[in-house]
């Protein structure tokens, strides 16, 4: 499974009406091999966090590449997002754990290395964040980019928490920031995350 993840950081102004119906739009896309959509704003738990994220499965590179030129998914994109967005970011990464049952509120990472990080950095990166376990962290799951479009970030994180507060306990985990000091401080040119809450039943 390949999981898609966008995140985007809006203009100044943007009304929530406006992310709203952005977020409907593209909730209503259907994509043959496409398995889950989820979308939502950010909750603020996190200085710096960025707006707006979508997450999407799917179950092979052809699949994303459908939803990546679905015609009505450009539609969404030129009529919804491009007024509001300022600056934004994706990656394709390939799964190595399922969310059998999600939790409700999801965090999602991008870093995206400098050109003179070392080679393997990001699976290197990825790799200790599998090991890591917190009280109320349901799944976490993390990759490097699968290069399937240009300019994407160089891995991708995603996991699901009980609550605003087991995400704080992640978020200040000995293993956790042992693995930003070593791992991504030396070595990033940008992190975008996003923490949203999930729809009841996804």
């Amino acid at each position: 499974m390949i999981t898609h993840i966008y995140v985007a950081k809006l203009k100044p102004g943007t009304s929530d009406t406006a992310v709203a119906e952005w977020l409907a739009a593209i909730q209503g896309l259907q994509i043959a091999g496409m398995s889950e959509l989820v979308s939502g704003a950010d909750l603020g738990l996190r200085e710096g966090n960025w707006d707006v994220a979508i997450t999407v499965d799917f179950v092979d590179a052809a699949a994303w590449h459908r939803y990546n030129d679905d015609a009505l998914h450009n539609q969404i994109r030129a009529e919804h997002a491009k007024p509001i967005v300022e600056e934004q970011q994706r990656i394709q990464f390939l799964r190595s754990r399922h969310f059998e049952a999600p939790g409700d509120i999801r965090n999602v990472t991008l870093l995206t290395l400098k050109p003179d990080a070392p080679d393997g950095q990001a699976a290197k990166f990825s790799k200790r964040l599998h090991g890591l376990r917190c009280a109320g962290m349901h799944h976490l799951d993390a990759g490097p980019d699968l290069g399937l479009v240009a300019a994407n970030a160089s891995a991708g994180v995603i996991c699901d928490f009980d609550s605003p507060e087991a995400y704080a306990v992640y978020d200040a985990d000995e293993l956790h920031n042992t693995i930003r000091r070593e791992d991504v401080v030396p070595y990033a040119e940008a992190v975008r995350r996003v923490q949203f809450e999930l729809p009841s039943g996804s």
